[in-house]
């Protein structure tokens, strides 16, 4: 081949061929998943390095079909494109490119999807091509060299409907020409917007992959894989916890606070809550959460103190823990202590007889049915928040707050609030939840089981010729169907079956006692009267007992 075809000419500038160069790679060699994005990666990457990142001295543009990268740094020796991992940034971090060999991978890259490429730096040229050589294809560069030393250097890419794509939004892959999108911070550690919905993580400025977050991420991790793309998820969150440290803007805290009210398993998915979070600017916080609340919002602790609260009107938030401790030390209050704070309530210490009088009472009552009193009750004549509430239960305090004007209404109900307020005391339960109204039908099985006891149960029962039909209830054994009647004053009474029946009757004259065996007529048990009270009954066929 002459010597004319070998020489090339690059923007003006007249190169001739000195060689060809194997640089030791094989087609196949380990970047199967790279793409049109790696290639312009690297090349990028090297010429925002080589400016120390001034994107001024950086021009990207598409002529003739190709894209052209062009720097004004100082260029680089051939000998470091010859040499693999002899790169001139190795050891340094604050460059972008640390693996001397992300140009060949780039150009490997490129002769496999068949996508012409050149480089020139100072006064050489570069072509790559693959050769076969004992079976295997080979990188290998043709090398070209020209008298004239040209500033800084150039990348030459065949411009595919891929390469122009990333070209043409170049603000996407490279934080460094997107300064203007940021929200927080800058191109090493910065919040920045979501993308197209999309959550983007960037290293160093340059675009790595995409992650769930609810902001895109910029944030600078020396220790990555040789292809830049893979950062262990636990740096990647433990750096965004460093950024959110560091945040004052209150909208941009707003979004967080809301993020974290998602519930957990959404919120999990997400990199903010990965690991806690924790702030310089904890007040800052506050009037994030007040603004987005109201004042009247407070932090969930449990279920019972969420419903109380909410029901004295409060707006219980629920947050991921480390945000909710950084609120409740910048002053934002737990649902369980927004309840009854004293400077809520205007409180009476004086009473006279008769509210001291009912205020004796209540928990005389309170015992009768069974429940745990609590040894304070507070009287107050105002609850500035809210004006309708008759009474409330402090479970953190242990104390039951009363109306006074309570005590001068119906004792009946003032009892009712009294006995509501104390078995929340006696349960620990709220409302709403099936303990606490479990234990209130306890309370009342058991009150009217010793009303039956003690009192009985009227039940209007049949007078015959034969005598008094006993209740259904009634049982008897065989050995066992006597009963004894008694009259005294104004009484009858009649035992059997181990049961009282009490009625009331007209006076007789002297009291009465017999035994009686009880007969069974018509299904029915009947107890048979002696004929001088059965005189003295009133003749309606039926009179009420009381059964006991």
């Amino acid at each position: 081949m002459s010597a004319e075809l070998k020489n090339k000419l690059v923007k003006g500038v007249v190169y001739t061929f000195k060689g060809t160069f194997d640089v030791n790679l094989t087609l196949n060699y380990e970047n199967e998943t790279w793409s049109e994005w790696h290639i312009l990666r690297e090349f990028i990457s090297n010429a925002l390095d080589s400016v120390n990142l001034n994107t001024n001295d950086i021009k990207i543009s598409i002529e003739d079909s190709q894209v052209l990268i062009h720097d004004d740094g100082p260029g680089y020796p051939l000998v470091m494109v010859k040499r693999i991992g002899a790169s001139s940034k190795k050891n340094d971090p604050s460059t972008i490119g640390q693996f001397g060999e992300g140009s060949k991978m780039a150009m490997l890259t490129c002769l496999r999807k068949g996508i012409q490429v050149s480089l020139c730096s100072q006064n050489w040229l570069i072509i790559p091509k693959v050769v076969e050589l004992e079976g295997q294809m080979v990188l290998m560069y043709d090398i070209y060299e020209s008298d004239e030393y040209i500033s800084g250097s150039t990348v030459i890419i065949e411009a595919t409907p891929e390469i122009k794509e990333i070209v043409e939004h170049i603000e996407d892959y490279f934080l460094h020409y997107s300064e203007g999108q940021c929200l927080f911070g800058n191109s090493d550690c910065g919040i920045y917007p979501l993308e197209k919905g999309n959550s983007k993580l960037y290293n160093k400025g340059v675009y790595i992959r995409e992650i769930d977050g609810i902001f895109s991420y910029a944030i600078n991790i020396e220790r990555l894989n040789r292809d830049r793309d893979l950062i262990n998820h636990s740096d990647v969150a433990y750096r965004i916890r460093d950024i959110w440290e560091n945040v004052n803007d209150k909208e941009l805290i707003k979004q967080l606070l809301q993020a974290s009210s998602l519930p957990s398993a959404q919120r999990s998915k997400l990199i903010e809550f990965y690991c806690s979070i924790y702030t310089f600017h904890p007040q800052i916080w506050s009037e994030a959460f007040r603004e987005l609340h109201g004042d009247n919002a407070c932090l969930f602790t449990d279920d019972f103190a969420e419903r109380e609260a909410t029901v004295l009107g409060f707006k219980v938030v629920r947050l991921e823990n480390s945000m909710a401790n950084i609120l409740r030390g910048a002053g934002i209050r737990y649902d369980r202590e927004g309840l009854a704070d004293d400077f809520e309530f205007v409180f009476s210490t004086v009473l006279d007889k008769s509210e001291s009088t009912t205020l004796q009472r209540l928990p005389m009552f309170a015992k009768l049915a069974g429940f745990d009193v609590p040894e304070e009750v507070k009287i107050f004549e105002e609850y500035k928040l809210h004006p309708d509430i008759p009474g409330l239960y402090d479970a953190e305090k242990q104390q039951i707050y009363l109306r006074k004007d309570l005590l001068k209404s119906d004792f009946k109900e003032a009892l009712y609030v009294f006995l509501h307020e104390t078995c929340h005391h006696s349960t620990g339960a709220d409302d709403i939840s099936r303990e606490f109204a479990d234990a209130l039908c306890r309370k009342l099985a058991g009150i009217l089981l010793k009303y039956v006891s003690d009192v009985g149960i009227e039940e209007e029962l049949l007078i015959t010729s034969k005598g008094i039909e006993l209740p259904n209830s009634f049982s008897f054994a065989a050995n066992e169907m006597n009963a004894i009647v008694i009259v005294a004053f104004e009484e009858l009474i009649i035992k059997a079956a181990g049961r009282t029946l009490k009625a009331v009757i007209p006076t007789v004259d002297k009291p009465y006692l017999w035994s009686r065996r009880i007969i069974l007529k018509n299904n029915r048990f009947v107890v048979p009267l002696p004929s001088q009270l059965y005189e003295s009954l009133p003749r309606s066929g039926s009179l009420v007992f009381r059964v006991l």
